[in-house]
């Protein structure tokens, strides 16, 4: 059996049971981002922040373990071997590949990374949300603007939309949407993704004078 753990968007554990305690599925995803394994402090620490038995932690890693038909290698430091992959892992890859990898990388997104997953502060403490999403956001900066520069509207859109896809919050991508989709002459999808924008960085931009400099910075 080959397990997957997709991570890009809500988390799932592919080709496998579905874990019957959260806990199970955030011990799994810690695993999968820190290959080289975690002892059993390591793991107290990061997953469960009060003081977790011996006794504890072993049954969960069994549980866990058996989910992966065995792809976690024994105490005192597990690790998940490279038997269970992951959609991260895949984006990194592709990312650093031809332009049509760093689009294909850009289409396993499905929403923001990491989400549903509970008890996984983790991710923000070592600071592991804000890099993915960040790797995610400048990718489809890059393809956006180069498929722009190609007038390739339709591209520039999906990867500016992929990329807000993990991270609405960032600017320079509603700023590219909105230039590729007026570009492909869709001036009322412009306006809507303007008006998306506004939402979601609580913005009072002009429409109007927003889309004169935006059209203004498309054909320089």
């Amino acid at each position: 059996m080959s397990a997957q753990l997709n991570v890009l968007g809500p988390v799932e554990l592919v080709g496998a049971p579905a874990p019957r305690r959260s806990q199970i599925l955030n011990l799994l995803v810690y695993l999968a981002l820190h290959r080289r394994g975690a002892t059993r402090d390591v793991l107290a620490t990061a997953l469960w922040q009060t003081p977790v038995s011996a006794k504890t932690l072993r049954n969960r890693m069994n549980e866990a373990r058996r989910l992966v038909d065995g792809a976690i290698t024994d105490g005192p430091s597990w690790r998940l071997t490279d038997e269970v992959a992951t959609d991260w892992q895949r984006f990194v890859a592709l990312a650093a590949g031809s332009a049509e990898e760093q689009h294909e990388a850009l289409r396993l997104i499905r929403g923001r990374p990491f989400e549903g997953l509970d008890c996984a502060e983790w991710l923000d403490l070592e600071g592991v949300r804000s890099h993915v999403e960040a790797a995610v956001v400048d990718l489809a900066f890059t393809v956006a603007v180069r498929e722009l520069d190609n007038e390739d509207f339709r591209a520039a859109y999906l990867a500016a939309r992929a990329g807000l896809t993990a991270s609405r919050y960032d600017r320079r991508l509603h700023g590219l949407a909105i230039r590729a989709a007026e570009a492909a002459g869709h001036i009322g999808l412009a306006r809507t993704l303007l008006t998306e924008m506004h939402a979601a960085l609580d913005s009072d931009d002009d429409a109007d004078a927003f889309m004169q400099r935006e059209r203004r910075r498309l054909s320089a």
